[in-house]
């Protein structure tokens, strides 16, 4: 686990500006001139405006910088940030509902999956779906179809209606050579928790514990009609433990013309359910752990391989996905309990895994989605929940639905993109993801929504155009940029400067306490500042976030002067004093203008100062930025 940075609690100035809080002076202040809006990250990321680009540049780049800014805008057309390290950037992302939950009928709706037909350019998506509640007697397998690459969706129907378990988890896959669909899903028959009892009162009803009978059905018709459902792995193996799916079956190409098809499956105890002869839940029931299902065949026989866990029995590993890495291995990343994704791999076709690593990927024990895109150099593109478990009112919030993507085999990850960042209290949650690669430019990610603010619960997916990076794997582009430094006042040993980056899994953490401490941005040359975004720290299970800061400024030179921000909120007014992050999840946008009220303000370095925080001062940052006029940049060069 990766060590924290601890501090008192509510802390930082009062809210009228302390003594203890001393702002030195600086002199008056300038006018700047009004300059032109296309904006960049400076942690750093460059926007032009007019086409929509992007190139960002790592500051100090290693293994655990990540960068990137939250998105503004509409859905339809957010900011996307792209990688220093990886070659990709997103254009353009649309969203569209293939499902909207119907309370009462079908209020649950859940492990959404999406396949493409290329014989008849048509989407199918498949769901669980349910009354209210997962596992219980009302659970079903539901599929919708679109002939418009997303954009509207046939009325969902239900799928193998006449099976007497209840179903969990279809996972859909093509098989191009013989033009032939296959569901997969686990069928649950034996293992059954009885209803909460309170004071006496039966609370809810009987429901069925994840996952059963591994089972395939096929069809030749695009999904019309289905075969006889065939079992791939019986829960009656290992001891009786039931067996699960979540992710896409992955295709390995061999020598020659052959195929390899390999399905992430893995083996989950049913807690909570009654001992039977075909649920031995207290007797036996083997061990948890994941696998893959192997078939040579085009899908008509399966062999099971593989036991991944965790050797210190620290976290389950489950819902395992699937990627070619490259150099002959396979990959396989896992969602645990332990705030980070985990990863093994397989040199050998899948036949063995290595002993599972965790990587310094955050997320809040939820289930990711992996695809390797040869189109695109090897590229791996993850969709994830790209955060920790949070704490408090956000304890089972699952938000920050990101693309990431690697470039050296999994190894390390940069997000390219934030799908949704909704911090909504309760258990607000976007999820699930499953990633469906169409073109060389164009991905599908499905996911499912619960418990949302805005009643969009139900099953959506976006559909991502992919282009080039300007920048390049090569990291070329703006030398100013290439030249941007972070520096700070005090660094704890685990979160230096360098790791402020906005989406890295740390942040920058001062070592001292007080409101004498800062972190520094310093370009290379003067730049037209428009905005400023800061973030809490991730990888920390206690709340660490800066709730209110001060900032200056230089153009040069020795000579510092402090942004006039004023921060308005219940307590009143307070001069100098710019909004922090109200959730430890959040990205907090502010908007800086000169004294004329023009957007940004002439800098070559930024300090931000933290005035109030949350148990540690802990800081994500990025900056929106424009190139000033040659001959502005050029005056404040030779300072």
């Amino acid at each position: 686990m990766i060590s924290q940075c601890h501090g008192s609690r509510d802390v930082g100035i009062s809210r009228h500006m302390s003594a203890a809080f001393v702002l030195p002076q600086f002199g008056s202040r300038k006018r700047e001139p009004r300059f032109s809006l296309p904006f960049l990250s400076a942690i750093i990321v460059i926007l032009h405006s007019a086409t929509h680009s992007l190139a960002k540049l790592t500051v100090n780049p290693g293994q655990d910088n990540w960068n990137g800014l939250r998105a503004q805008g509409s859905e339809s057309d957010p900011f996307i940030p792209s990688s220093g390290g990886s070659h990709l950037q997103v254009r353009n992302t649309t969203f569209h509902t293939v499902f909207h939950a119907v309370p009462g009928v079908f209020g649950y709706n859940h492990m959404a999956m999406v396949e493409w037909l290329p014989d008849s350019n048509t989407l199918v998506a498949a769901w669980q779906a349910a009354r209210a509640m997962e596992g219980s007697s009302s659970q079903v397998m539901m599929t919708s179809y679109s002939n418009d690459m997303g954009s509207t969706w046939s009325k969902p129907a239900k799928l193998l209606p006449d099976l007497p378990g209840i179903l969990w988890s279809p996972v859909l896959h093509y098989v191009h050579e013989e033009s032939k669909l296959l569901l997969f899903y686990s069928e649950s028959t034996a293992c059954l928790r009885p209803p909460k009892v309170k004071a006496g009162v039966v609370v809810g009803e009987p429901r069925w514990n994840p996952g059963g009978d591994i089972k395939v059905v096929s069809s030749f018709d695009a999904g019309k009609t289905w075969g006889e459902s065939q079992v791939v792995y019986p829960q009656a193996a290992d001891g009786g433990i039931p067996k699960v799916i979540a992710n896409r079956a992955h295709v390995l190409r061999r020598s020659g013309d052959s195929t390899r098809l390999l399905l992430p499956f893995w083996r989950e105890r049913a807690r909570g359910a009654e001992e039977t002869q075909d649920c031995p839940t207290l007797t036996g029931g083997g061990h948890e752990t994941s696998g893959v299902l192997i078939s040579d065949d085009l899908g008509l026989t399966w062999v099971p391989a593989g036991r991944i866990a965790d050797p210190m029995g620290r976290t389950w590993l489950i819902e395992g996905t699937l990627a070619d890495a490259g150099n002959g291995e396979l990959l396989m990343l896992l969602r645990s309990t332990t705030d980070v994704v985990w990863a093994s791999r397989s040199r050998d076709e899948g036949a063995s895994w290595t002993v599972p690593q965790p990587l310094r990927v955050p997320n809040p024990n939820s289930k990711l989605s992996l695809i390797d895109m040869p189109d695109w150099g090897g590229t791996l593109l993850s969709a994830l929940n790209f955060h920790p478990r949070l704490k408090g009112e956000h304890s089972r919030t699952r938000s920050h639905l990101s693309l990431a993507t690697s470039v050296d085999g999994g190894s390390t990850w940069e997000v390219i993109a934030r799908l949704k960042d909704d911090m909504t209290p309760g258990n607000c949650r976007f999820h699930y993801p499953t990633v469906l690669q169409i073109s060389r430019e164009l991905v599908i990610v499905a996911y499912s929504a619960q418990h949302t603010s805005d009643s969009k619960d139900g099953i959506h997916i976006a559909v991502v155009t992919l282009a080039e990076s300007p920048v390049g794997a090569t990291r070329g582009g703006s030398q100013e940029l290439q030249d941007a430094k972070l520096s700070a006042s005090s660094t704890h040993p685990d979160c230096s400067a360098e790791s402020a980056a906005l989406y890295g899994p740390t942040s920058w953490c001062a070592s001292t306490l007080d409101t004498n401490q800062w972190l520094q941005i310093s370009l290379a040359s003067a730049s037209n500042v428009t905005h400023i975004l800061t973030g809490g720290r991730l990888d920390s299970r206690s709340d660490q976030r800066v709730t209110a800061y001060a900032i200056s400024y230089n153009i040069g030179g020795w000579k510092w002067e402090w942004y006039r921000g004023v921060l308005q909120d219940a307590a009143g007014v307070e001069e100098l004093v710019l909004a922090g992050n109200k959730l430890q999840g959040g990205i907090q946008v502010n908007e800086l203008t000169d004294s004329q009220g023009s957007l940004g303000i002439l800098a070559k370095a930024i300090r931000i100062h933290p005035v109030r925080w949350v148990n540690h001062i802990s800081l994500q940052v990025g900056l929106k930025v424009s190139p000033p006029p040659a001959e502005v940049s050029a005056v404040h060069d030779e300072l």
